[in-house]
Order: structure tokens, then sequence, then C-alpha cells
């Protein structure tokens, strides 16, 4: 069920306007996840064990970039509160406080019987591609932009799982 539209109602500071559509928007895209043909696929554990192991490559190439991402992101931001924020999301990523993600990652990779090692990620995850095409992408983003799409990518990232999670009960 979608949520329902934002309130109608004026902020006096912009930035709180387009935060507010942008609270929407995530909630919308994870209503639109969570309602997808996929998740109902992995609820009840049919999803192809191929699309599974195709899942489980892409979350490794993405997690292998993300650092370096944030760092790229890091390195052009001068706002202190994003400035902050990457700082303490690098490191998160980077395990500060306990595993690094990464070697989540690999490890749960290498629990289905998959490799880790890749020269070229085309070739170990095809669809994986996205992964590369944000890191070049950031670049160009306005700090603003970045705002908003680093906390939707956080944001939905835990949708993902609970989606998959179910279907790798099987493997």
């Amino acid at each position: 069920m979608l949520n329902a539209a934002p309130e109608t109602r004026t902020y006096e500071n912009p930035m709180q306007s387009r935060f507010a559509e942008l609270q929407h928007e995530v909630a919308r895209l994870r209503d639109e996840l969570e309602s997808h043909p996929i998740a109902r696929l992995c609820a009840m554990g049919t999803v192809p064990e191929s699309i599974l192991r195709d899942w489980a490559r892409i979350q490794y190439v993405d997690s292998t970039l993300w650092i370096p991402m944030l760092a790229l992101a890091k390195g052009q931001t001068k706002s202190p509160r994003l400035l902050q924020a990457l700082k303490a999301n690098i490191r998160c990523e980077a395990g500060d406080d306990g595993i690094p993600h990464v070697t989540l990652c690999r490890e749960f990779v290498e629990s289905l019987g998959e490799p880790t090692y890749y020269g070229n990620y085309q070739d170990y995850a095809p669809l994986a591609a996205h992964s590369v095409g944000v890191m070049n992408a950031l670049a160009s983003m306005s700090e603003e932009e970045m705002a908003g799409w680093l906390m939707a990518a956080e944001t939905l990232v835990p949708t993902f799982f609970a989606i998959f999670r179910p279907g790798f009960a099987r493997i």
C-alpha cells in the first residue's frame, strides 16, 4: 500500500520542503519494492536460485565499491553536516565498531559457494553496472543531490535485504 501524499504544508525553509518530498519518495519506493513480484517469490521461497546468486554477487561488487564511493563524495563535500555523515558512514562501513561490511558481504557470498574474486565485474555480476554508474555519477552531483541519494540508498538497503533474505533459506 502506497503511503499517502505528503502533507500539504508550507515550510519556511525550502530545504525542509525538499526533505519532506524526499521522505515521501523513499517511502513510495519502499512500498513499491515490498509489493514487487520478486518480493512475493522470495517470501514464498520460490525465487529462482540463479537470481539469488546473481543478487549476492551484485551486493559484493557494490560492497567493494561503497567505501571508495563515499570517499569520493567526502572529497567534494563542503557542507559540515554532510561531511560528518559521510565520515560516520565510512567508519561504519569499514567496521570501526565491529566487522567491516565488505567482510560480512564476502562471508555471505562465500557461504553460498560463490567466488569472491573478480577481475571484470561485468563477467562476475553483469547486473552490477549500477554500482559503477553510481560511483561515476557522484562526480557530477550537487551536495543536495548527493545527500538525498545517500539518504535514499541507506534507507532502502535494509528493505532489499529483508525482501531477499527468505529466498536464501533453501540455499
